[in-house]
């Protein structure tokens, strides 16, 4: 990337309100939403989209593939991947989605082609191998459905 579209990517960033903190890396094909902050040494990676109003924490690492919805958080040190047997050409490579509104925890690790549904929650430290449906709470490695009694049981234990 030259020095001239360099200067115009961190214009544009500060017009749309992007927030991207000091070691963080976007690659130049990366989408990136309004309102959106990318936290110190995060990489998003070539061909990433990013809604409007999300947060990618601390160290996150966001491939190529991955499509992130609006009004997301990403937690600190999530890993996705999109590659089940590297490093294969990246016609295997697989895509995975993150709707509306979701929330990963901590350190979390996505598996490839995997979509995450919309205001989905997913417990710090979870490893993610299957689709997570929208609105359940899962947690776990590999991570599995969190039921009520057991959110209720996490939450009294925090107390």
């Amino acid at each position: 990337m030259n020095l001239f579209n360099t200067i115009m990517r961190k214009i544009d960033f500060k017009m749309r309100d992007i927030k991207v903190w000091p070691g963080a890396y976007i690659y130049p094909t990366a989408r990136i939403g309004d309102q959106v902050s990318v936290g110190r040494n995060a990489e998003i990676g070539d061909r990433v989209s990013i809604g409007f109003n999300s947060r990618i924490g601390h160290g996150a690492f966001i491939p190529d593939g991955v499509t992130i919805e609006h009004g997301c958080f990403i937690g600190p040190n999530v890993t996705f991947t999109n590659d089940n047997f590297p490093p294969s050409p990246r016609s295997n490579w697989r895509k995975t989605l993150v709707k509306f509104g979701a929330a990963i925890g901590a350190g979390c690790v996505i598996k490839p082609g995997i979509t995450i549904g919309s205001h989905a929650m997913i417990g710090c430290g979870s490893v993610v191998t299957k689709n997570v449906p929208s609105g359940e709470t899962w947690c776990g490695n590999p991570a599995e459905k969190l039921y009520p009694a057991e959110k209720l049981a996490v939450l009294e234990n925090m107390v």
